[in-house]
């Protein structure tokens, strides 16, 4: 719901009046602390005042934008009205003053509460005056917007469905422990790589990034092309698919009946038809989210620079085949969205990739999933990152487990860290070094304090479950570069490896694959990250 006007704007206006983005509609959330935006569009020379809850601040009008810094802002769990006066008077009703996170990235963080495997419990108990949504609409562009399409709303069962179960689950936790107003925004898109969410600006800050840069041009270069040819490609894909459906039901029919008669007849089932395939999708080229910093443009621009505390972040398995380069193109945009904010090193905190594709079969398997991971894990040199590892939580070959109530809470143990210097233990069992006892491996270990062997969290029907007893996922190798399975033992704070397949081992691994065995945690329940002690070792990566 947009703001409301007062009495005055009842009045004629000038040609323009004080207009507010929606991010400031009713029912918001504004970030506490001594620096708090708001802006919004006017006429230029159009002197403007923002209020809340006693706290205002001025601005005029300049190249018809303008904005303030409201300093001091405390929270405020009852609802104050944001009043913006210039030419006209705008009311933005029941604002709540407290924490607020922006929660980005691809499918497994747009992943909706109602598909969580908690969604039955969760769902119809998700009344909480004090929590608010924005659930920013999908949108693209290749070049940077002024607003979004979307509206605060109160967390509710009616509400809280498509928003992100990661950021829900996250901010439900805060809300419980530090009892504030928590205001999330949710603005994300399934199966999109890294680069689109980076700024042009922070895309040509790294020469390693030209190519994104050319794709843009090479893009533009085309676009009205595309732009002519997209309504008869988009007519005749919808016809061609109409038919292909159409032709597979009635084959998938005329199949099952046949089935049917002959099991009455007591004969061999007829072998099923081969479907008719159908066509390749076809993409609007003013709606293509690949197309590097469209994302950004569209999705992140008009959010900066609105108060934040930090940014959740999930996303890694759109970049796997190109994971090499997420080395550099990750820290990058974490690099660019602290820049375009402003506000500092604020937390930023990410998603340890979960499991993906085919159960391991290998002792180590080289993918890009694994190298994103590692990738993933390098990033926390960055000042004021944290990551919670969803490595456990095991869908088998699905990309979307289903399990994000676990992430979410992980997550907010992390934020209670980085975000808000509680002395909270939140980091996973790490690698720290490898020491070879005559037959053994002796792998020490950081942050592996209770260490243990348990089953996971959670469990996909179609995961592996590993041992409930003995340490799964090990593998040593021996000078001849062959890696065996290892099997594993905890001592204390360490694990020792053994093979009887490696008299003298030279180097060790765990998890090393895309959809790994994980069940060692430590007395936080939080699983041992993927490790190979010599990277040199590892086998050339799959395609």
């Amino acid at each position: 719901m947009r703001p409301v006007l007062s009495l005055l704007a009842l009045l004629p206006l000038p040609l323009m009046a004080v207009e507010l983005p929606a991010l400031f509609s009713n029912h918001a959330v504004l970030q506490s602390g001594d620096d708090t935006p708001v802006w919004g569009s006017g006429r230029d020379g159009e002197k403007v005042t923002v209020s809340i809850a006693g706290v205002s601040a001025q601005a005029t009008v300049a190249g018809g934008s303008w904005m303030v810094h409201l300093k001091g802002l405390k929270p405020a769990a009852v609802g104050q009205n944001l009043v913006v006066q210039g030419d006209n008077t705008l009311t933005v009703q029941d604002v709540l003053i407290g924490e607020v996170w922006l929660c980005s990235g691809q499918s497994n963080m747009e992943w909706g509460v109602a598909k969580s495997h908690m969604a039955a419990e969760d769902v119809p108990k998700a009344n909480d005056a004090g929590l608010r949504l924005f659930l920013v609409a999908k949108a693209t562009s290749r070049t940077p917007l002024k607003d979004v399409k979307a509206e605060w709303k109160i967390c509710s069962p009616d509400s809280v469905g498509a928003f992100p179960a990661v950021g829900y689950y996250f901010g439900r936790d805060l809300r419980q422990h530090r009892q504030v107003p928590v205001g999330l925004i949710g603005s994300s898109w399934g199966g999109t790589p890294a680069q689109s969410w980076i700024s042009t600006e922070g895309l040509a800050a790294a020469p390693a990034f030209a190519n994104y840069l050319q794709a843009q041009k090479d893009f533009d270069a085309k676009v009205a092309k595309l732009r002519a040819e997209w309504p008869e490609a988009k007519a005749r894909y919808d016809a061609e698919l109409k038919a292909a459906k159409e032709a597979n039901a009635k084959t998938e029919a005329a199949w099952a009946k046949a089935a049917k008669a002959a099991k009455a007849a007591g004969q061999p089932e007829p072998a099923k038809p081969k479907p008719v395939a159908e066509p390749k999708r076809v993409s609007d080229p003013d709606n293509n989210p690949h197309i590097p910093a469209n994302l950004s443009n569209a999705m992140i621009a008009p959010l900066v620079p609105y108060g934040i505390r930090g940014a959740l972040w999930y996303q890694g398995e759109s970049n796997a085949g190109a994971a090499d380069e997420y080395a550099t193109l990750f820290p990058r945009m974490i690099s660019d969205w602290r820049g375009r904010w402003g506000r500092g090193d604020f937390p930023f905190l990410f998603v340890h990739l979960s499991t993906w594709k085919e159960a391991q079969k290998e002792p180590v398997e080289h993918s890009g999933i694994p190298q994103v991971r590692q990738t993933q894990q390098a990033a926390l040199a960055l000042p004021n990152t944290g990551m919670a590892s969803a490595l456990d939580i095991n869908a088998g070959p699905d990309i979307h487990p289903a399990d994000k109530l676990d992430v979410g809470k992980r997550l907010y143990q992390v934020a209670r860290k980085v975000a808000y210097g509680e002395a909270v233990a939140c980091d996973s069992p790490s690698f720290a070094g490898l020491k070879i006892e005559s037959a053994q491996a002796r792998v020490t270990l950081a942050h592996a304090e209770g260490l243990h062997v348990a089953v996971p969290p959670w469990l996909g029907p179609k995961a592996t479950k590993p041992s409930a007893t003995e340490p799964n996922g090990f593998a040593l190798c021996g000078a001849d570069g062959v890696w065996h399975w290892a099997k594993a033992r905890i001592d204390g704070k360490d694990l020792i490896l053994t093979s009887d397949q490696v008299a003298a081992p030279v180097a060790a691994a765990h998890a090393w694959a895309a959809n790994p065995s994980v069940n060692v945690y430590n007395a936080q329940g939080l699983p041992l990250l993927p490790f190979v002690s010599d990277a040199a070792k590892l086998p050339a990566p799959s395609k």
